[in-house]
């Protein structure tokens, strides 16, 4: 326990300019800001510098998730979330991939979606550039889409506005 309180230690302790019970507050008071963000989510940190707005907090059926349109195009179609690539043989040729994130080894499913959703990401992210390489629609940085829409779910994604609209 000690080892992790030394990481919280302040300059004025170590020079004696702080009592124990100083300390002590200062230690808790670092230890609730440190644990507070076991949880976070974040969100695309360079985002709203290209696409707006992201904050997509209570979004419910028939809402309208805003993201950052990586590639254009607009389909509806019925969404598949997949949040471990070892689901990946769930996903059906023609469904809507909807995932926080990808890398290399989401590749294999590219060519069977029709269009990319994703939780983070950004114009240069892996999916927003698989996407426009396979020519599909390609909204990312959406925040919390995977939380939102569900497997199944019919939804409309636009490319072009960065928009995911839940049809349901």
């Amino acid at each position: 326990k000690m080892d992790e309180d030394t990481i919280l230690l302040v300059e004025d302790y170590l020079d004696g300019k702080l009592t124990k019970e100083d300390l002590h507050d200062i230690i808790l008071k670092n230890r609730n800001y440190y644990l507070s963000f076991r949880n976070y989510m974040s969100e695309n940190e360079i985002g709203p510098l290209f696409g707006g707005d992201t904050d997509n907090s209570g979004s419910t059926d028939g809402a309208s998730l805003k993201g950052i349109g990586a590639n254009n195009g607009k389909i509806t179609g019925t969404a598949r979330v997949i949040c471990d690539i070892s689901e990946a043989a769930k996903f059906q040729e023609g469904e809507i991939l909807v995932t926080t994130a990808t890398n290399i080894g989401w590749t294999v499913i590219f060519p069977k979606a029709s269009a990319i959703v994703t939780d983070i990401g950004a114009p240069l992210s892996h999916a927003a550039i698989v996407a426009r390489e396979f020519g599909i629609p390609a909204v990312v940085g959406c925040g919390n889409a995977t939380t939102v829409i569900k497997t199944g779910d019919k939804i409309t994604v636009d490319g072009a506005a960065g928009t995911v609209k839940i049809i349901k």
